[in-house]
């Protein structure tokens, strides 16, 4: 999905994967690439394997959804992350 598909502003995009996108389509990559290492992503696998690490789940949506995940970000109430499927 293209960024022009989610029908919101570039410097409100962040992402924690695809650090391609950034230079591609002009979107942010705040902290994910600098920890983006393969040492970084095992420890965090095993952590989360020995049950150690705990990753809020705040909301699903999806893609065509996208303004709604904005607006629960925008209210700033958010525990957790929001995660965006296809």
């Amino acid at each position: 999905m293209a960024v022009e598909d989610l029908r919101v502003p570039r410097d409100r995009v962040d992402t924690i994967t695809d650090f391609a996108a950034v230079e591609r389509f002009g979107v942010l990559s705040a902290g994910g690439a600098d920890a983006a290492t393969a040492a970084v992503v095992a420890e965090l696998a095993d952590l989360l394997a020995r049950g150690e690490l705990e990753v809020p789940i705040a909301g699903v949506f999806a893609h065509d959804e996208v303004r709604d995940a904005f607006r629960e970000v925008e209210l700033r109430h958010t525990r957790g992350k929001l995660v965006l499927r296809p």
